[in-house]
């Protein structure tokens, strides 16, 4: 492993560096830049893109002490996509879980001095899927070993990604648009006077058991048949407008991982990505009674990206 590097997760919302020693994150910057405000800022000025991606990296670096070695930067994200700072190709399927066969593109900017390569990598792509950023997550938190046995990785957000592991190599993925539709259902349709989001995160056991419910009703009746479920609990049943909103969510997480479990059975499922959504994909895996899942613990989860930069530096000269 690289004893000293820095490791960039530029999404499309957010960016983070961290700097990594001996496999430790030992500094880190976060902020709300992503790939996405670059790409307006420079829309609206006229300017070049890459000049803004380079001026908002400098920035950030010039708060950083300067480094005795010069530190390879690895960027992985949105920044390679037709938004971000250079538009790199996907990398198609099959992709080996060490890292070897990652596309990646070799960055020349006006760099700090003590800065060495800048490596940004791209994401992977089958026949009919895509995503950038995942992969790296992915390969962060298994291994040749680990992935060898056929396993389905699910990564929840606004676009959930279900990553099928097989062989030692990423094989094929699956897309479920379940966050951005809980936002467009609870803001833009006739749900939305019957949902009350404000304790999502705060959940009482009431709001809890209306999860388990509606994992059961998305899972056995199907997305389209359960959605309107949410409002007829309200007017038939006067259910809170909050339980509502949890149930309604079970819906969702419910219908996505029993169609996952219909295309892949009898292969364990692995549960990433943020601890929230982490813990209530694991909730619904335990109601459904999968045969077989695991949810990784918050450090690994921490740690995912930095160790797949740590991986692709192996194979750089």
């Amino acid at each position: 492993m690289p004893r000293e590097f820095l490791s960039c997760d530029w999404g499309t919302s957010s960016f983070r560096l961290r700097l990594v020693q001996n496999g430790e994150i030992v500094r880190e910057s976060v902020d709300k830049t992503g790939c996405r405000s670059i790409h307006e800022e420079a829309v609206a000025s006229g300017e070049i893109r890459p000049v803004l991606y380079e001026r908002f990296l400098r920035k950030v670096l010039s708060n950083w002490p300067p480094s005795e070695n010069p530190l390879p930067l690895v960027i992985s994200g949105m920044a390679s996509s037709s938004i971000g700072w250079i538009e790199v190709p996907y990398a198609p399927v099959p992709l080996k879980l060490n890292a070897s066969n990652l596309r990646y593109e070799k960055v020349s900017w006006n760099r700090p001095s003590w800065l060495g390569e800048t490596y940004l990598i791209s994401g992977v792509a089958t026949e009919n899927e895509i995503m950038r950023g995942e992969e790296t997550e992915a390969i962060g938190l298994l291994d040749e070993e680990s992935g060898a046995t056929p396993s389905v990785l699910v990564l929840p957000g606004t676009h959930s990604k279900h990553v099928f592991v097989a062989n030692g190599q990423i094989e094929n993925i699956s897309t479920y648009m379940t966050g951005e539709l809980f936002e467009v259902l609870t803001r833009y349709s006739i749900l939305k006077a019957t949902v009350d989001c404000s304790t999502l995160f705060a959940a009482k056991p009431a709001d809890l058991h209306a999860f388990d419910v509606g994992v059961r009703q998305g899972a056995q009746a199907g997305l389209g048949a359960s959605l309107f479920q949410a409002r007829a609990r309200v007017v038939l049943k006067q259910v809170p407008a909050t339980e509502n909103a949890w149930f309604l969510s079970g819906v969702l997480i419910g219908a996505e991982i029993a169609d996952s479990v219909r295309t892949t059975p009898k292969r364990r499922f692995l549960i990433g990505g943020a601890k929230a959504l982490r813990g209530l994909y694991a909730q619904a895996m335990r109601v459904l009674e999968l045969w077989s899942w695991h949810e990784f613990n918050d450090d690994l989860v921490e740690k995912a990206v930095p160790n797949a930069h740590a991986l692709f530096l192996n194979h750089q000269p």
